[in-house]
């Protein structure tokens, strides 16, 4: 719509002394105000000067950069009960002018939905620690429960064998534990450079066991690639690898020749870690909600072993990439920053 009719000053001032937004106007190196409509100083609760905007908002004017609320609610200052909610716009001849309004309501609901968020994103997180230490939980049970009830039967090296494996899955948990103090934020990830190609071959190998023991084929395509440096936490790494092909074995369930790849290499300029499957693959639905908590595809299945993937990948300065389709297959692509391939392996 073109304006056909400029506003006169007079008209302007009116405008602005009756609109339910408070309008205060200062220019720098000036003494008083320019401007000061009457819902400026109903918000305020006063008549305001130039020592109270100086102090009030001062800090805020010249472009400080806004946080995160503030694209919500802009920021805002507290003024007896109430939160008013304002921004700063410099214009070209010096003067500075200020929007101002109430955002009390919308502040507390904003407020409100945050712990809301927080105290389910705590229930999800306790609810993970149960997910992901089930497994060596009912492993061990079952190594003692075999070890009780045969101790006069076993040789000692049968018995060696059960207590080994109960002490593996203990310090499984114990690693559990920690990458967990990670995911709520309590711990510390402790990145090392590692070749991603060697970390593969050494994932695959420990993996094709439990893998291949149900019945699906595991394969390996990084052997004799270039190396791949990035810098990871190892820990956290064979936890992400080993929860994707977990997933993997659940997805290749009815296929007829169940097959799990694993591959590693290095691009341009990122580090990948591909594994794939030729399971039911994902609807384009499944792949929206595949790292929120409770939208598991199996049956019975919680969703948080994607969703520790991905805190893991992403506090490591990595990517997860998902490349899916019905009836084909689903391949999860873990991506790192290369680093100079100068830099030892170990290395902080």
């Amino acid at each position: 719509m073109r304006v056909t009719e400029a506003l006169t000053p007079e008209a302007l001032s009116q405008v602005l002394a009756i609109i339910e937004l408070g309008v205060i106007g200062f220019r720098e190196g000036g003494e008083g105000l320019l401007f000061c409509n009457r819902k400026a100083r109903e918000l305020l609760d006063a008549e305001p000067d130039r020592a109270m905007v100086e102090t009030l908002f001062r800090p805020w004017a010249g472009g400080r950069p806004r946080s995160s609320s503030s694209l919500l609610v802009g920021d805002s200052v507290q003024v007896g009960d109430r939160h008013v909610g304002f921004t700063v716009y410099d214009l070209p001849d010096g003067s500075q002018w200020i929007i101002l309004r109430d955002v009390s309501d919308r502040l507390h609901l904003q407020r409100a939905a945050e712990g809301m968020i927080v105290a389910n994103n705590l229930g999800h997180a306790f609810a993970g620690v149960a997910h992901e230490l089930g497994n060596p939980i009912n492993s061990v049970k079952m190594a003692a429960t075999v070890l009780r009830d045969n101790l006069d039967q076993f040789s000692p090296e049968r018995q060696r064998e059960y207590l080994s494996e109960i002490l593996s899955e203990t310090l499984r948990m114990q690693e559990i534990l920690r990458l967990m103090q990670t995911f709520l934020g309590v711990g510390s990830l402790e990145q090392v450079v590692v070749d991603l190609v060697q970390e593969c071959q050494g994932q695959a190998a420990i993996l094709s066991r439990e893998v291949e023991g149900r019945g699906v084929e595991l394969r390996c395509l990084s052997p004799g690639r270039s190396p791949a440096f990035c810098r990871v936490d190892p820990s956290a790494l064979r936890q992400a690898v080993a929860n994707l092909v977990t997933n993997a074995v659940e997805a290749v369930r009815e296929t007829a020749r169940p097959q799990i790849v694993l591959d590693a290499w290095a691009g341009a300029r990122f580090a990948h870690l591909r594994v794939s499957d030729n399971g039911r693959g994902l609807t384009r639905e499944q792949r929206e909600r595949l790292f929120f908590p409770f939208s598991s595809t199996r049956a019975g299945g919680m969703g948080f072993g994607l969703i520790i993937v991905k805190k893991l990948v992403s506090g490591m300065g990595g990517t997860v990439e998902v490349f899916s389709a019905p009836d084909v297959g689903t391949t999860f692509e873990l991506r790192f920053p290369l680093v100079p391939a100068s830099s030892p392996p170990g290395g902080g």
